[in-house]
C-alpha cells in the first residue's frame, strides 16, 4: 500500500512543479510584454545639435554641418521658416524634429537670443522614432 502512494505523491510533486513553471513562465512573458510596451511609448532623453527651421532641411542635409553652423537666427524667425517647425540637427548628421511644443518653445527661444548664426539648442524629452516630444529647450 506504501508503494502505491509514493508514485501519487510523485505525480502530484510533479503536477505541481510543472504548474510552478508555467506560472513563471507566464510572469516572464508579462515582464517582457511591459518591457517592450515601456521602449516602443518613448525614451526620455536628451538631444543636442542647431536648430533649424524645417523650411531649410534640404539645403542642411546638403551642406552639412558647415551650412547648419552658418544658418541664420534672422531664417528661421521668417514667418514661413516658423510655420515649417523645427528640427535639431545632431553632430552625427540626424535629424531629430520637434513636436509642437518644442516649435513654440524654439520659437520663444529665438526672440530671446543674441546669436545671428551657428544657433546649437539642448532639448529634454521623449524621443519617438525621428521626432522629440519636447519638455524643454534651451539654447547653448
Amino acid at each position: 500500500m506504501q508503494a502505491f502512494h509514493q508514485p501519487a505523491g510523485s505525480v502530484i510533486r510533479s503536477i505541481q512543479s510543472e504548474n510552478f513553471a508555467m506560472t513563471m513562465l507566464r510572469n516572464l512573458s508579462y515582464a517582457a510584454i511591459l518591457v517592450i510596451v515601456f521602449c516602443a511609448v518613448g525614451s526620455a532623453a536628451q538631444v543636442q545639435g542647431y536648430l533649424i527651421d524645417k523650411a531649410c532641411e534640404q539645403r542642411i542635409m546638403a551642406g552639412g554641418q558647415p551650412e547648419a553652423a552658418a544658418h541664420t537666427t534672422q531664417c528661421s524667425q521668417m514667418t514661413a521658416c516658423e510655420r515649417s517647425g523645427y528640427f535639431l540637427y545632431t553632430s552625427d548628421g540626424k535629424v531629430i524634429t520637434l513636436d509642437a511644443a518644442g516649435n513654440a518653445k524654439a520659437i520663444e527661444a529665438l526672440k530671446k537670443s543674441g546669436k545671428k548664426y551657428n544657433v546649437k539648442a539642448e532639448v529634454t524629452g521623449d524621443v519617438e522614432g525621428a521626432t522629440v516630444k519636447v519638455a524643454s529647450l534651451k539654447l547653448l
